[in-house]
């Protein structure tokens, strides 16, 4: 996808295999939207988190664990968890998933990343920083690492959301900068995104999440 250049009838979405045509279009591309729209560059900052998947330590038993983030104060990064799948598959060659076992990490990040260049390569300080936060008030969830990644934040000034309809247009529609909490609203979010694409409003309370609280 290159380009979405909307006009009076429509909306063409210019990919590398030719154009697309549709009366309206969804832009959720994550830590790529400021690629498509942008205007919203200003608002959205890209960053490198690291996860990780320990092994509780002996007599734990997470197996009931909730998914659960703990604020440890001013200057401190807030800890998350999220809780094991015992149904998660094996990979082709018989492998345990690490899914089976509970995800913690730091949330938010000062690693800033081209989301067109990845990011970096996770190194023993990264674990060793993630463990430490967590000795300290959730020591018994790591216990031996099982398996490490990166991923991205796609970050807003203030946290929130944004959500609306791109400025001058009528048919492009956007979610974006869920600034590692969306997940859980992402159902909410694409109920409303479907609204106003198909009806042009959303009984839903999204109104302030609009950019237009940054005057963009």
């Amino acid at each position: 996808m290159r380009s979405i250049v909307e006009d009076d009838t429509g909306v063409t979405v210019e990919t590398d295999e030719g154009p697309e045509r549709a009366a309206a279009v969804i832009v959720a591309a994550g830590a790529w939207t400021s690629r498509l729209i942008p205007e919203l560059a200003t608002l959205l900052t890209v960053t490198r988190q690291v996860q990780a998947w320990f092994a509780p330590t002996a007599g734990t038993d997470a197996a009931a664990m909730p998914c659960w983030l703990y604020d440890r104060g001013p200057g401190q990064r807030a800890i998350y968890g999220l809780a094991p799948d015992p149904l998660a598959a094996c990979d082709a060659a018989g492998a345990t998933s690490p899914g089976r076992y509970p995800k913690v990490g730091l949330h938010g990040s000062d690693v800033f990343v081209d989301p067109e260049t990845g990011a970096p390569a996770i190194d023993d300080s990264d674990i060793a920083m993630i463990r430490k936060a967590f000795d300290e008030r959730a020591p018994t969830l790591t216990g031996a690492l099982v398996e490490a990644a990166t991923c991205l934040y796609t970050m807003t000034p203030d946290e929130n959301f944004l959500f609306g309809t791109r400025r001058n247009c009528t048919r492009t529609h956007f979610a974006a900068g869920l600034s590692g909490h969306g997940f859980k609203l992402a159902p909410a979010l694409g109920d409303a995104l479907v609204d106003i694409a198909l009806r042009d409003r959303t009984d839903l309370p999204v109104d302030f999440l609009s950019p237009k609280r940054f005057g963009v």
